[in-house]
């Protein structure tokens, strides 16, 4: 039995399209060594953890990424823009999960700015958000599921969740969630006509 539906938000939710970052950096900064960078730089990491500040993260980013004469501030303005748009239909598979009468909640790796720029699209539509910049606690660390299932009070296997990271559905899985990967609202939306919703 379903106890909640928990969301992931980039690729799920929403588009991120970093394109309009790298024109800011070096010749040597190609995409890998921009995800290096999102995903193992203690600033960056820190940055969604909730312990180093945007603009402390900005300064090491222009430092180590970008070409001489761009400013934390450029930077930043480049940062919000990597979330692009809602993916369509996003807005409706939240509302036909929430009609199956369960709480309906976000679990994702993000920001204060991000949230701050894509909470405004979703919060109405949520029980709660499980954001990493908040909780301390990043996907797919086992803590991340744990301060969800904490904070429903309900056990693994009745959690049903959507991410599109492999990773994140692994770990996910390994609990006893209801892990299924998925690239946006269609494919949400075959998993709850599966699911009578």
């Amino acid at each position: 039995m379903i106890r909640a539906y928990v969301f992931d938000l980039g690729g799920v939710l929403a588009r991120f399209d970093e394109a309009p970052l790298y024109p800011l950096f070096r010749p040597d900064i190609d995409h890998a060594a921009w995800w290096r960078f999102v995903l193992h730089h203690p600033a960056f990491r820190g940055f969604e953890l909730g312990t180093v500040t945007t603009e402390a993260m900005a300064e090491v980013a222009v430092r180590e990424l970008c070409h001489t004469g761009v400013s934390p501030a450029e930077f930043l303005v480049a940062l919000a823009r990597w979330p692009t748009a809602v993916q369509p239909g996003a807005v409706a598979v939240l509302r036909r999960a929430r009609a199956r009468g369960v709480p309906v909640v976000l679990l994702s790796n993000t920001n204060p700015l991000h949230w701050g720029l894509l909470g405004v699209h979703f919060r109405q539509e949520l029980d709660h958000a499980y954001v990493s910049y908040e909780t301390g606690a990043l996907k797919p660390e086992a803590e991340a599921f744990a301060v969800v299932e904490r904070g429903l009070a309900v056990e693994p296997a009745g959690l049903c969740f959507f991410d599109d990271n492999p990773h994140n559905i692994a770990a996910a899985a390994a609990r006893g969630w209801q892990a299924h990967r998925v690239n946006g609202p269609a494919d949400i939306a075959v998993v709850l006509a599966a699911q009578g919703a």
